[in-house]
């Protein structure tokens, strides 16, 4: 673990010790949950409730409730959502929770390049697999995860 030290008086700062204050917290949060989970690298924050809200001919209409993920201390938000799941893919329906980080806080440098300042972390709900997603039946919520290591002791 790294620490930054404090003097009084004047403190410079610099872009590594903004990155410390940013990473820290994070990995600090990280360890904390891999070692209450028994070294799980995802998580559910709350529980989402899954419930067909129409049944049709085709398939069912599946309304998902909002929520949190946490993948190695980073929290992911989702909307709630509805996803038509026809009755052909049923079983081997998945509900995936794919990652995504977009560039945000655009501003305009000195050199008059137009530069990202912050990322945004988010999460969409699909039936697809993304590039970094999660399987939603799979993933436990984080009491449940904690609750099963702790059996294992």
């Amino acid at each position: 673990m790294e620490k930054i030290k404090i003097n009084t008086g004047g403190q410079p700062v610099y872009l590594d010790d903004l990155q410390l204050l940013q990473d820290t917290p994070r990995a600090a949060m990280a360890a904390l949950i891999s070692a209450l989970t028994g070294g799980r690298r995802a998580v559910l924050l709350n529980g989402v409730n899954r419930e067909v809200v129409e049944q049709t001919d085709e398939g069912v209409n599946i309304r998902i409730d909002s929520g949190k993920l946490m993948e190695d201390g980073y929290i992911y938000s989702f909307e709630e959502t509805t996803l038509f799941v026809p009755f052909e893919n049923d079983e081997q329906a998945a509900i995936y929770i794919n990652l995504k980080e977009t560039d945000a806080g655009y501003r305009t440098m000195g050199t008059g390049a137009n530069v990202a300042t912050r990322s945004e972390l988010s999460a969409v709900l699909s039936l697809t697999a993304g590039e970094k997603s999660y399987n939603l039946l799979e993933v436990p919520t984080l009491a449940d995860a904690v609750a099963e290591n702790l059996a294992k002791l």
